[in-house]
C-alpha cells in the first residue's frame, strides 16, 4: 500500500519502518550488494529464462541505471517514509529475518517456555535455553536432505543459510543463482553458498544475502566488524 503512490511522504507502521532503515544501512554498509531494488534484476532474469536466454546487454544496463540514487526517502522525525519511484522493491532478504525474531520474542513471553529454536525456511533463531548442534546444509548437494557440511553449536544466536543450489533457474542447459549482485545486473557465481551467525535475525538475514555476493575477503572484512557475527563461505 505504502507503493501506490510514489513521491508521497507516508507515515508507515513500526515493523517498515524498521525495515526500511535497516535496509538503508545495510546498502550503505555493503556498498551496493545489498539492495531492495534488485527484485528488477530477478523480474528481468526470470522473463528471459521463460524464453531459454539471457537478457540483452541493453536490457541489463536499463535495470542497473535504476538502482542509481535512493529508493525512498526517510523522515525520522515523524516516522514516514516517501517511494521515490514505482519500481519494483522486496525486502525478502531482510523481512523473513525480522518476522523470526519478532516471532521468537512473542513466543517467549508466554509462561512456561524458557527456551526455543524455530526455523523457517533457512532461517533458524535459538533463544532462551536452549543450545545445540545445527547442521549447515552442503551448498554443493543436491539436495537439502544431504549430509551436513559441517555443524555448529549455537546458543542465543540466529543462523541464516542462503545460496545457489536449491533456487535459482536454468537458461540453455546452464544453471543461474536467484541471488543477483545489483552492481553488476547478473547472478552471482563465485560463491556457492554461505551461512551467517549473529546476535539478530535480521542481520544474519542480510549479511547471508551480502555474503553470497561481495568478493570473499570483502564478505569476511564486513562481518567481523558486525559484533558476535561470523561466516561460513562456501
Amino acid at each position: 500500500r505504502w507503493r501506490r503512490e510514489p513521491g508521497r511522504l507516508q507515515a508507515v507502521s513500526p515493523p517498515l519502518w524498521d525495515l526500511l532503515r535497516a535496509a538503508d544501512s545495510w546498502r550503505a554498509r555493503s556498498s551496493g550488494a545489498f539492495d531492495p531494488r534488485v527484485e528488477i534484476l530477478s523480474r528481468l532474469w526470470a522473463e528471459a529464462a521463460a524464453d531459454d536466454h539471457e537478457p540483452s546487454p541493453d536490457a541489463i544496463r536499463r535495470a542497473r541505471d535504476a538502482f542509481a540514487g535512493p529508493a525512498w526517502r526517510l523522515d525520522a522525525e515523524i516516522r514516514a517514509a516517501e517511494p521515490l519511484s514505482d519500481r519494483p522493491l522486496s525486502l525478502n532478504a531482510i523481512a523473513k529475518g525480522y518476522i523470526l525474531e519478532r516471532a521468537c520474542a512473542a513466543a517467549t513471553k508466554a509462561d512456561g517456555v524458557q527456551g526455543l529454536v524455530l526455523n523457517v525456511g533457512g532461517d533458524l533463531r535459538a533463544v532462551g535455553r536452549t543450545a545445540g548442534f545445527i547442521g549447515v546444509v552442503d551448498p554443493m548437494a543436491d539436495s537439502e536432505s544431504s549430509p551436513p557440511l559441517t555443524l555448529i553449536k549455537v546458543h542465543d544466536r540466529a543462523v541464516a543459510s542462503s545460496g545457489r543450489s536449491q533456487r535459482g533457474f536454468s537458461i540453455n542447459g546452464r544453471w543461474y543463482s536467484h541471488i543477483f549482485d545489483p552492481r553488476t545486473g547478473r547472478p552471482v557465481e563465485a560463491v556457492a553458498g554461505a551461512t551467517v551467525v549473529a546476535p539478530n535475525s535480521a542481520d544474519a538475514d542480510a549479511l547471508a544475502t551480502i555474503c553470497n555476493v561481495l568478493a570473499p575477503e570483502e564478505s569476511v572484512r564486513l562481518v567481523e566488524a558486525t559484533a558476535d557475527a561470523a561466516c561460513l563461505i562456501v
